[in-house]
């Protein structure tokens, strides 16, 4: 892509005598100094992660403080809330930890991280905001649990700084998860959950249901020795907005959600006896709802009702089929490999649909 657009970073960081072994994750932080190595050795084995621990144990919890919370149903219903902090070789680890009812084994748990986009500006391109306001309701509605808010793990642990970058990279340069982690020399997730151990001792809580679409952050618990009883996933809506990053957790996290990739769909239709064009029509990337032959395809293969549709097809409809499919409600188009990618963004701005070329492997 040519001289890549942290370039100017980066010689600031080779240059710089003070700053030469500064990471991306300490620019969205801020530089810090690295502490004492040694206490380390003095720390159970069950809090060691990828980021060195220098101090497992949260240095102290401020509160609690009562505080009334909004839920999606309307409700209003009282958390007690408190602060903590502890310090790793990356710099200090913020959390706050929201609680309700009796804390009695199996706890109903969230570990949710911090997402400047979605929980901050109700932004509609991510999952988080709705996952933190279903794990809140869900607390709520079963009388009593936990959740632990890590303030530092924005953008998967990397900080909101390279949240911002990561987003550059996607809308003005047109790069895919994989490429924007690549140019920015990052893991695609940096988080440890190192410190759930420690909070849940000092709540005197060793088993849990667990609310996540992660089977890798169950894993992480049940190695700081936590019972993990039971997984609750928390899916939101897919929508225009997030199918994407839905589809990327689901693929690059392996997180087990009821929606689909494109592979997933991709399959099911080209299995399908058939000769000739042939399409699927798929609600939400969830189910299946309409099947069969490109020249028997209309509107009234739609379902009514307010979903996100997708088209998947060997061939690209005629526009004036894609026009017609578009008013009846359908969102997106996903046209397998079939030498008309030229005519897509065409396809795409006559019929007001986006429709995206799909290349089989």
């Amino acid at each position: 892509m040519g001289v890549s657009i942290f370039a100017s970073i980066r010689f600031v960081l080779i240059v710089g005598s003070v700053m030469s072994s500064v990471s991306l994750a300490d620019l969205a932080f801020g530089v810090r100094t690295t502490p004492h190595s040694s206490y380390r050795s003095e720390l159970p084995e069950r809090f060691y992660g990828a980021c060195p621990v220098v101090s497992a144990v949260m240095d102290e919890y401020i509160g609690p403080i009562v505080w009334p919370i909004r839920h999606p149903s309307g409700d209003v219903s009282e958390f007690e809330l408190y602060y903590t902090e502890r310090e790793t070789n990356e710099g200090r680890e913020r959390f706050i930890v929201a609680t309700q009812g009796n804390l009695t084994d199996p706890v109903l748990l969230r570990v949710e991280s911090s997402c400047v986009f979605g929980h901050i500006l109700d932004g509609a391109k991510c999952d988080c905001g709705d996952q933190l306001r279903a794990a809140l309701q869900r607390i709520h509605g079963h009388g009593s649990g936990m959740l632990i808010y890590a303030l530092d793990e924005d953008a998967r642990g990397h900080g909101v700084r390279a949240h911002f970058e990561m987003y550059v990279l996607r809308q003005h340069h047109e790069m895919d998860t994989e490429e924007v982690h690549k140019e920015l020399e990052l893991p695609v997730d940096a988080r440890t959950y190192s410190y759930v151990g420690s909070i849940t001792d000092h709540f005197n809580i060793s088993e849990v249901v667990l609310m996540t679409n992660s089977p890798k952050r169950i894993e992480k618990l049940e190695d700081q020795g936590i019972t993990v009883a039971d997984r609750r996933p928390l899916e939101a809506t897919v929508t225009q907005h997030n199918e994407q990053l839905l589809r990327a957790e689901k693929r690059e996290l392996g997180y087990e959600t009821g929606y689909h990739d494109h592979e997933h769909w991709i399959d099911r239709l080209r299995s399908k006896d058939v000769s000739g064009g042939k399409f699927l029509i798929v609600e939400s990337y969830r189910e299946s709802v309409a099947a069969g032959q490109l020249d028997e395809l209309t509107a009234e293969a739609l379902p009514v009702g307010d979903m996100f549709l997708v088209l998947y097809a060997t061939q690209r409809p005629d526009i004036g089929t894609l026009d017609e499919l578009r008013r009846a409600g359908l969102d997106k188009v996903v046209v397998l490999d079939s030498g008309e990618c030229a005519d897509l963004k065409t396809a795409e701005e006559e019929a007001e649909l986006e429709v995206e070329h799909y290349e089989v492997r």
